[in-house]
């Protein structure tokens, strides 16, 4: 009985001694690794703001190759989650994306469920640095009273963690600058049959100077207007272009904001309906800044002559992107197509 007695004395005295310790034990842990890559920090984004692409920089996908992961939700977007089950090294957990910044940053609330339990929070924070795009990757881990005391006693060793965190920052360079991106001035002419397309729109004769301004004012209107009166959209904004103006002129030339539809509708006040019917058409998916449009159509016009074409209706180019929500004027993406006979 004694020798329990003071079994139980000296566990209590551990348990008040832990009690004491966690009062001092540090309870926040973190860490941050950074790297620069050599590349606009949008092109550096998009393998941060969804799974399917950080799983090809992470580096315990390495350390299994029989390791089972599955994204559920919209990749992506808030609420995504990456669930993944594998050996000793890499344990079962989960990750949710629980905030993004375009080009700027992404939050994701990690969890651990074997061999051992715990969460923390990480993120990936963007930033120019002399031309380059400085990469921080890091978390923030909390060990809640008396716990923490465990923790200090054992002795938190976060520089595997550190390794981990740098070997997968070097892998993302490699793969980043190594990327082949689009380029945006590569013109591919098609020749496709298009099927007939109505449009509804405002017509006028516009100064190239002018056409941003014209757009903003009318496409909104041609919208509601649509909406109003129960059309149905078959398409991104367009313009149609009736005459084309090349080098520096400033000539005005005819053109309409319009929306396409799927059927005709009746039209008042400004509106117009416009046709153009089915048959042969040149297409150019263009990727870059409206600016370089140009270049487009005098590919264009240099594929007619030497085909012997000329165009049966207006150019059409549709506004795929929207530049509010896409800010790499790089990946802007306008559907060019002449019409033609």
């Amino acid at each position: 009985m004694k020798i329990v007695k003071i079994l139980g004395i000296l566990s209590l005295a551990l348990l008040a001694g832990l009690l004491i310790l966690g009062l001092f034990a540090p309870k926040e842990y973190s860490i941050n690794r950074t790297i620069e890559i050599d590349v606009p920090k949008a092109q550096v984004y998009r393998y941060i703001n969804n799974f399917e692409k950080r799983v090809l920089w992470y580096p315990w996908n390495k350390r299994d190759p029989n390791l089972v992961s599955t994204i559920e939700g919209n990749d992506g977007e808030i609420g995504a989650k990456r669930t993944w089950a594998g050996n000793e090294q890499v344990g079962k957990g989960y990750e949710v994306l629980t905030a993004m910044k375009e080009n700027e940053s992404t939050n994701t609330l990690l969890v651990f469920q074997e061999p051992r339990s715990g969460e923390s929070d990480t993120y990936v924070n963007l930033s120019e640095a002399n031309g380059k795009t400085k990469v921080d990757w890091g978390f923030g881990m909390t060990i809640p009273y008396p716990f923490n005391a465990f923790a200090m006693l054992q002795g938190v060793d976060l520089s595997s963690v550190e390794a981990d965190f740098d070997e997968g920052l070097s892998t993302l360079k490699s793969i980043v600058e190594g990327e082949i991106m689009p380029n945006p001035n590569a013109l591919k002419i098609t020749e496709i049959e298009m099927p007939k397309r109505y449009f509804l729109g405002v017509k006028k004769k516009v100064k190239p100077s002018e056409i941003t301004a014209y757009y903003t004012e009318n496409l909104p209107k041609c919208m509601e207007y649509v909406m109003k009166n129960k059309g149905e959209m078959d398409g991104m904004p367009c313009g149609l272009y009736y005459s084309l103006t090349q080098g520096e002129s400033d000539d005005a030339m005819d053109l309409a904001a319009a929306i396409p539809i799927k059927k005709a509708m009746k039209v008042a006040d400004d509106f117009e309906s416009f046709e153009v019917a089915e048959g042969k058409a040149l297409h150019i998916d263009f990727y870059g800044n409206y600016t370089e449009l140009g270049n487009a159509h005098k590919a264009m016009e240099t594929y007619m002559k030497a085909n012997n074409l000329s165009l049966r209706g207006p150019a059409i180019e549709q506004y795929v992107t929207d530049p509010t929500t896409e800010p790499d004027p790089n990946k802007w993406l306008t559907k060019l197509s002449y019409p033609v006979k």
